[in-house]
């Protein structure tokens, strides 16, 4: 839709150091940390990545107060729990999760800061996602590990309870997003394994936050950055369309 504009071609060139990066003028021109520090890095949990990546990349906006969104669900070969924020930030920053035969841990939180909205959004993949249970089959058929099925499956699920507990713990919000119509009980069993999970780890987490210069102390207490609200959605309604009105009412 651009292509019959006059364009301006400018190139960056220079150095970065571990406070400032060249490209630091354009970012605060745009509004948006477009050009980023690059980090190499061999670890494949994406929020340790982005958390590394942070501190050079977003030093702009840490006087900015933030809002911390989870995003938790399922997956399927048409939907996926990510397509509504996609939506609302008109890209596609989360994609469906294939896990890497490269790493072995199949859960994973990806983040994404919104400087247009002050808001920080961590997604969840992992177990329940149609795409990793797929690849967690394949692995286990093809596997030489001495582990059984429900061995192997009780790992992604411990995976999962800390991913999930981690977001108790800096969510000011979680999205539940189900592909069906219907309230999975599985949240509540989920929600309940990462809570106690929390409740186990709190002093730890008191004793590093109270380390935190001007940390509030109630928060502190409490080993926790938030007291996350939940909002479930789902992708189809109860109500069925081959039925009549009448009918829908009953």
């Amino acid at each position: 839709m651009f292509e019959e504009r006059r364009v301006i071609v400018v190139g960056i060139v220079g150095k970065n150091t571990e406070q400032t990066s060249k490209a630091d003028p354009i970012n605060r021109l745009l509004q948006r940390p477009v050009f980023q520090q690059h980090v190499a890095s061999n670890n494949g949990n994406t929020i340790a990545s982005w958390l590394t990546e942070s501190t050079y990349n977003l030093t702009m906006f840490e006087e900015r107060r933030v809002i911390v969104v989870g995003i938790v669900g399922k997956n399927t070969e048409q939907t996926s729990k990510a397509d509504p924020i996609n939506r609302l930030l008109q890209r596609p920053v989360f994609q469906q999760h294939v896990a890497s035969n490269n790493g072995n841990a199949i859960a994973s939180i990806e983040a994404f800061y919104s400087p247009e909205m002050s808001t920080l959004f961590l997604h969840l993949s992992g177990y329940g996602d149609m795409c990793s249970l797929e690849y967690f089959l394949n692995k286990n058929s093809t596997s030489d590990d001495r582990k059984g099925f429900f061995e192997n499956l009780s790992d992604i699920e411990t995976e999962h309870t800390r991913c999930l507990a981690f977001l108790l713990v800096y969510s000011h919000a979680l999205l539940f997003v189900d592909p069906g119509c219907r309230f999975d009980q599985s949240y509540c069993r989920a929600l309940k394994h990462a809570n106690e999970l929390r409740i186990r780890l709190r002093e730890q987490i008191s004793s590093k936050l109270e380390a935190v210069e001007d940390f509030p102390h109630a928060w502190a207490v409490e080993g926790r950055l938030a007291q996350p609200r939940f909002l479930f959605a789902f992708h189809r309604h109860l109500l069925r369309v081959d039925l009549s009105s009448l009918r829908r009412v009953c």
